[in-house]
């Protein structure tokens, strides 16, 4: 009788344990979802900072075209001053020229700096969003570790619960 009230208390020890494990596993469980759900997040930022990186780029091949139209107009303008001296009548209708290419190139000027201004904060996004890899890339490695843990877990409660039935199966074989 006194090794069977033993056997009992020593089950219900190990009962309490086990239940404590369990409690464990749940709370283990709920923070890999939540680890989970924030790598999902992290990989949808990635995606968008991708597509914003895209936008830029197109925005930055944009203006390198805007650059050699630049170019282009003030080359365009050389010819023309060596054309002025050809004569005057030739000259008047130059200049005209002369002065609508200079407005072009004062636009196109401004347009360059503000590309210019675009670069820069490209070159700050791109910046961005390698840190924004680094930290998914370290996220992930949590959520892998996080994964691993629960599986212990599960195997030991697995295990708990083996050495749970063998004792109610001796305490009830110690009843009889």
């Amino acid at each position: 009788m006194a090794a069977s009230k033993e056997e009992m208390e020593m089950l219900a020890a190990q009962l309490a344990a086990q239940a404590a494990c369990k409690t464990e596993l749940e709370a283990l469980v709920v923070q890999l979802d939540v680890s989970k759900e924030e790598g999902k997040e992290l990989v949808a930022q990635l995606a968008a900072s991708q597509e914003e990186r895209q936008v830029l780029a197109e925005q930055l091949a944009a203006s390198k075209e805007e650059r050699e139209a630049l170019a282009a107009c003030m080359e365009e303008r050389k010819v023309l001053t060596e054309q002025l001296g050809a004569s005057k009548s030739e000259q008047e209708a130059l200049t005209a020229q002369l002065d609508i290419s200079k407005e072009e190139r004062e636009a196109l000027a401004v347009q360059l700096a503000a590309s210019k201004e675009e670069m820069e904060m490209l070159a700050a996004q791109l910046a961005a969003q390698a840190a924004c890899k680094t930290e998914l890339e370290a996220l992930v490695v949590q959520l892998d570790v996080s994964k691993e843990e629960g599986k212990e877990l599960v195997a030991q409660l697995a295990a708990s619960q083996e050495e749970r039935q063998v004792l109610a199966e001796q305490l009830a074989a110690s009843k009889e």
